[in-house]
């Protein structure tokens, strides 16, 4: 393959990445709103949904790890060496680079956003796990029997009654 050939390759696969990025981010999206409207009854279906995007995003990412191998020789490195694409760009015309870094500036502006996205999700999904142990707590506490009073200070209150009564001596 030639250059040309294999630079227009790896800017599709990046286009495509990016495209699968943008599905991916709808589809987290929707599962945010779902975690904010406590719909969990369509996650699942998300989640498959979400897991099939990951998949193809997989299966492009070692397309595009393969095509730059071939830039790699192609623009004579060592395959052998740790090149970094910054030194691939230096080497390729200046169209060419700039197209290709077009295409990486956009695929990391989704990856950014479904970041963004996916830490809110999680801030969600930690405050239910939060909500759900507290009324696990207190539901456990109210299948007891036993009644416990706290003082002001929030420690365990002490019966004084019980134990500062007088013990009544029954041996006559």
């Amino acid at each position: 393959m030639t250059i040309a050939t294999i630079k227009t390759n790896f800017i599709n696969v990046l286009r495509k990445q990016t495209e699968y990025y943008k599905e991916l981010k709808n589809i987290i999206l929707t599962e945010s709103d779902g975690l904010n409207n406590k719909q969990t009854v369509s996650l699942e279906k998300l989640l498959n949904q979400e897991e099939n995007i990951l998949n193809k995003i997989k299966s492009i990412e070692l397309e595009k790890q393969n095509l730059f191998k071939d830039l790699v020789k192609e623009l004579g490195f060592k395959v052998d060496t740790d090149i970094k694409l910054k030194e691939i760009l230096f080497k390729l015309p200046q169209n060419d680079s700039k197209e290709i870094e077009e295409a990486i500036v956009a695929l990391l502006q989704v990856v950014k956003e479904i970041e963004d996205i996916n830490s809110k999700n999680i801030h969600i999904i930690k405050n239910y796990l939060n909500y759900f142990d507290f009324f696990k707590k207190i539901r456990e506490k109210a299948e007891k029997k036993e009644n416990i009073t706290y003082n002001s200070a929030g420690a365990k209150k002490i019966d004084t009654e019980k134990q500062s009564a007088p013990k009544i001596d029954k041996t006559i």
